[in-house]
Protein backbone atom coordinates (compact mmCIF):
# COMPACT_ATOMS: atom_id res chain seq x y z
CA UNK A 1 0.00 0.00 0.00
CA UNK A 2 1.31 3.18 -0.74
CA UNK A 3 2.19 5.81 1.97
CA UNK A 4 1.11 9.29 2.17
CA UNK A 5 3.00 11.50 0.15
CA UNK A 6 5.22 14.26 1.75
CA UNK A 7 6.38 16.06 -0.50
CA UNK A 8 4.95 20.10 -0.78
CA UNK A 9 3.27 21.23 -3.95
CA UNK A 10 5.46 24.13 -3.46
CA UNK A 11 8.70 22.26 -4.37
CA UNK A 12 7.22 21.13 -7.72
CA UNK A 13 5.53 24.69 -8.98
CA UNK A 14 7.81 27.25 -10.58
CA UNK A 15 10.08 25.12 -12.23
CA UNK A 16 11.22 25.84 -16.05
CA UNK A 17 10.21 23.17 -18.42
CA UNK A 18 11.01 23.28 -22.40
CA UNK A 19 8.56 20.43 -24.30
CA UNK A 20 11.18 18.24 -25.96
CA UNK A 21 8.80 15.95 -27.85
CA UNK A 22 8.21 15.81 -31.85
CA UNK A 23 5.47 18.06 -32.09
CA UNK A 24 8.09 20.97 -31.40
CA UNK A 25 10.71 19.52 -34.02
CA UNK A 26 7.75 19.12 -36.26
CA UNK A 27 7.63 23.03 -35.91
CA UNK A 28 10.60 23.25 -37.31
CA UNK A 29 12.82 23.79 -34.43
CA UNK A 30 16.14 22.09 -35.37
CA UNK A 31 17.05 22.10 -31.44
CA UNK A 32 14.16 21.07 -29.05
CA UNK A 33 15.73 23.37 -26.28
CA UNK A 34 15.19 26.56 -27.96
CA UNK A 35 12.02 27.94 -27.52
CA UNK A 36 10.01 29.22 -24.70
CA UNK A 37 9.82 27.78 -21.24
CA UNK A 38 6.56 26.85 -19.33
CA UNK A 39 6.12 26.57 -15.83
CA UNK A 40 5.59 23.57 -14.14
CA UNK A 41 2.05 23.68 -11.94
CA UNK A 42 0.08 24.57 -15.88
CA UNK A 43 0.53 20.99 -16.37
CA UNK A 44 -1.35 20.26 -13.78
CA UNK A 45 -3.52 23.56 -13.64
CA UNK A 46 -6.84 22.00 -14.92
CA UNK A 47 -6.28 18.26 -14.58
CA UNK A 48 -4.52 16.08 -12.53
CA UNK A 49 -1.40 14.94 -13.83
CA UNK A 50 1.28 11.97 -13.35
CA UNK A 51 5.03 13.32 -13.49
CA UNK A 52 7.69 10.64 -14.23
CA UNK A 53 11.39 11.68 -13.44
CA UNK A 54 13.44 9.98 -15.69
CA UNK A 55 16.97 8.96 -14.50
CA UNK A 56 18.67 8.96 -17.83
CA UNK A 57 16.91 8.24 -21.26
CA UNK A 58 19.28 6.18 -22.40
CA UNK A 59 19.13 3.85 -19.77
CA UNK A 60 16.95 -0.25 -20.60
CA UNK A 61 15.66 0.49 -17.06
CA UNK A 62 14.29 3.95 -17.36
CA UNK A 63 12.95 2.86 -21.13
CA UNK A 64 11.17 -0.37 -19.57
CA UNK A 65 9.29 1.49 -17.10
CA UNK A 66 8.49 4.51 -20.04
CA UNK A 67 7.05 1.23 -22.20
CA UNK A 68 5.13 -0.39 -18.78
CA UNK A 69 3.44 3.80 -18.09
CA UNK A 70 2.98 3.95 -22.13
CA UNK A 71 1.32 0.35 -22.41
CA UNK A 72 -1.03 2.32 -19.60
CA UNK A 73 -1.76 5.30 -21.30
CA UNK A 74 -5.08 4.90 -22.67
CA UNK A 75 -6.64 3.57 -18.81
CA UNK A 76 -4.44 6.66 -17.02
CA UNK A 77 -5.15 9.53 -19.14
CA UNK A 78 -8.97 8.44 -20.56
CA UNK A 79 -10.35 6.21 -18.03
CA UNK A 80 -8.86 8.19 -15.23
CA UNK A 81 -8.25 10.98 -16.59
CA UNK A 82 -4.87 11.99 -15.33
CA UNK A 83 -2.35 12.91 -17.93
CA UNK A 84 0.90 11.76 -18.24
CA UNK A 85 4.31 13.69 -18.55
CA UNK A 86 7.75 12.90 -18.83
CA UNK A 87 10.72 15.01 -17.37
CA UNK A 88 14.78 14.84 -18.21
CA UNK A 89 17.53 16.57 -17.28
CA UNK A 90 19.28 16.47 -20.28
CA UNK A 91 18.76 16.36 -23.91
CA UNK A 92 21.02 13.49 -24.66
CA UNK A 93 19.08 10.83 -26.14
CA UNK A 94 15.81 12.39 -25.47
CA UNK A 95 13.86 12.38 -28.18
CA UNK A 96 14.75 8.72 -29.17
CA UNK A 97 13.43 8.21 -26.12
CA UNK A 98 10.45 9.87 -26.60
CA UNK A 99 9.67 8.32 -30.09
CA UNK A 100 10.40 4.77 -28.99
CA UNK A 101 9.60 4.39 -25.52
CA UNK A 102 7.46 7.21 -23.98
CA UNK A 103 5.70 8.75 -27.02
CA UNK A 104 3.98 11.23 -24.57
CA UNK A 105 4.50 14.99 -23.59
CA UNK A 106 8.26 14.77 -22.94
CA UNK A 107 10.12 18.19 -21.34
CA UNK A 108 13.61 19.15 -20.04
CA UNK A 109 13.89 20.18 -16.51
CA UNK A 110 16.39 22.76 -16.59
CA UNK A 111 15.99 23.60 -12.66
CA UNK A 112 16.26 20.00 -12.06
CA UNK A 113 13.53 20.73 -9.78
CA UNK A 114 11.80 17.32 -10.18
CA UNK A 115 14.58 15.59 -9.42
CA UNK A 116 15.68 17.52 -6.32
CA UNK A 117 12.28 16.99 -5.12
CA UNK A 118 12.80 13.29 -4.82
CA UNK A 119 15.10 14.04 -2.02
CA UNK A 120 13.86 16.80 -0.12
CA UNK A 121 14.96 19.28 -1.77
CA UNK A 122 18.43 18.48 -3.09
CA UNK A 123 19.62 16.36 -5.70
CA UNK A 124 20.34 12.36 -5.08
CA UNK A 125 23.32 11.17 -6.51
CA UNK A 126 24.58 7.77 -6.39
CA UNK A 127 27.55 5.77 -6.89
CA UNK A 128 27.85 4.14 -10.73
CA UNK A 129 28.65 0.97 -8.54
CA UNK A 130 24.79 0.63 -7.60
CA UNK A 131 24.43 -0.37 -11.18
CA UNK A 132 26.69 -3.91 -9.68
CA UNK A 133 23.69 -4.67 -6.90
CA UNK A 134 22.46 -7.70 -7.80
CA UNK A 135 18.97 -6.34 -7.99
CA UNK A 136 19.83 -4.11 -10.17
CA UNK A 137 21.54 -6.73 -12.25
CA UNK A 138 18.37 -8.99 -12.42
CA UNK A 139 16.37 -6.27 -13.38
CA UNK A 140 18.64 -5.42 -16.10
CA UNK A 141 18.59 -8.78 -17.70
CA UNK A 142 14.78 -8.92 -17.54
CA UNK A 143 14.75 -5.71 -19.49
CA UNK A 144 17.12 -6.63 -21.56
CA UNK A 145 15.30 -10.40 -22.68
CA UNK A 146 12.15 -8.84 -23.14
CA UNK A 147 13.79 -7.35 -26.10
CA UNK A 148 14.30 -3.51 -24.61
CA UNK A 149 17.84 -1.55 -25.55
CA UNK A 150 19.50 0.82 -24.04
CA UNK A 151 23.27 2.50 -23.90
CA UNK A 152 25.41 3.98 -21.21
CA UNK A 153 25.48 7.87 -22.70
CA UNK A 154 24.44 10.97 -19.96
CA UNK A 155 24.44 11.65 -16.68
CA UNK A 156 22.53 8.60 -14.78
CA UNK A 157 23.21 8.54 -11.19
CA UNK A 158 21.24 11.30 -10.51
CA UNK A 159 17.80 9.63 -9.22
CA UNK A 160 14.33 9.80 -10.26
CA UNK A 161 10.84 8.62 -9.54
CA UNK A 162 7.10 9.72 -10.03
CA UNK A 163 5.04 12.04 -8.33
CA UNK A 164 1.10 12.02 -9.43
CA UNK A 165 -0.64 15.44 -8.53
CA UNK A 166 -4.01 17.02 -8.14
CA UNK A 167 -5.14 19.35 -9.77
CA UNK A 168 -4.92 23.31 -9.42
CA UNK A 169 -3.24 23.77 -5.81
CA UNK A 170 -5.02 20.75 -4.13
CA UNK A 171 -1.33 19.26 -3.93
CA UNK A 172 0.70 16.02 -4.29
CA UNK A 173 -1.27 12.31 -4.26
CA UNK A 174 1.36 10.08 -4.66
CA UNK A 175 5.29 9.89 -4.46
CA UNK A 176 7.44 7.42 -5.19
CA UNK A 177 11.19 7.89 -5.38
CA UNK A 178 13.95 5.72 -6.86
CA UNK A 179 16.30 4.14 -4.28
CA UNK A 180 19.04 2.50 -6.78
CA UNK A 181 18.23 1.91 -10.73
CA UNK A 182 15.87 0.26 -11.66
CA UNK A 183 13.37 0.81 -8.83
CA UNK A 184 10.22 1.67 -10.43
CA UNK A 185 6.86 2.54 -8.58
CA UNK A 186 4.72 0.06 -8.44
CA UNK A 187 2.14 -0.22 -10.50
CA UNK A 188 -0.25 -1.81 -7.71
CA UNK A 189 0.01 1.28 -5.58
CA UNK A 190 0.01 3.87 -8.43
CA UNK A 191 -2.58 3.21 -10.40
CA UNK A 192 -5.43 3.23 -7.48
CA UNK A 193 -4.37 6.77 -6.64
CA UNK A 194 -4.74 7.94 -10.06
CA UNK A 195 -8.34 6.36 -10.36
CA UNK A 196 -9.65 7.57 -7.24
CA UNK A 197 -8.83 11.25 -8.52
CA UNK A 198 -11.20 10.89 -11.20
CA UNK A 199 -13.69 9.22 -8.52
CA UNK A 200 -13.08 11.99 -5.91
Amino acid sequence: MASQPTTPLRALTGLNLVRLDDKRMEAGEKSPAVGPTIRSEALWQHEPALMFVVRRPGCVLCREQALALAARRQLIEEEYGVKMHAVVLEELGAMEFQKNFWKGPLYLDTDKGFFKATNGGHISKVSSWNILRPTVLFHGRRATLSGVKGNFIGEGRILGGVFVVRPGDQGVAYEYFEKFFGDHAPMDDMLPICQSLVQG
